[in-house]
């Protein structure tokens, strides 16, 4: 869904249009970020919580900015704010959200990433299957902590 977000902005800044379908999208996003980020916070396991806190933040401030980019873009009339095309207030705010769209995206995949390796990785203790080395002994396997926290094999 972020791509798609991703897409509908790039799309309204490039070509003008999907204003409202953004802003319904990121609505939208927003809700799921925050309870995918409240899920990942509550993990027993420290790797994904920290990925967690970072969506949340990220998820948060690609809102702020959002709200910013409407107002540079478009003016604010209850402040007797006019938008400046072209001004370095609005390239700056306007690529600020872009930018952290971005970020946000790539920590939404790390979180995934993340999530779908602690699965794999549970999985495979719970039902291991049986493998020998080379030599015919049974090889040993990390535990499951170790391996979700980002360790190695």
């Amino acid at each position: 869904f972020l791509i798609a977000q991703y897409l509908l902005g790039g799309w309204l800044r490039h070509f003008g249009g999907g204003l409202y379908e953004h802003i319904a999208g990121a609505v939208i996003a927003w809700g799921c970020l925050i309870v995918t980020a409240v899920l990942a916070v509550r993990s027993q396991v420290s790797w994904i919580k920290r990925a967690g806190w970072t969506l949340a933040l990220l998820g948060t401030l690609q809102v702020l900015l959002g709200l910013g980019a409407f107002v540079v873009r478009f003016g604010f009339a209850p402040l007797n704010y006019v938008a400046e095309m072209q001004s370095t207030t609005q390239v700056t705010v306007r690529t600020m959200h872009a930018v952290v769209g971005m970020a946000l995206l790539a920590s939404s995949l790390v979180v995934l990433v993340r999530c779908l390796r602690v699965r794999y990785t549970l999985r495979e203790q719970l039902d291991p299957p049986v493998k020998s080395g080379a030599n015919g002994l049974q090889i040993n396997r990390p535990t499951v902590s170790a391996l979700a926290e980002g360790g190695s094999r």
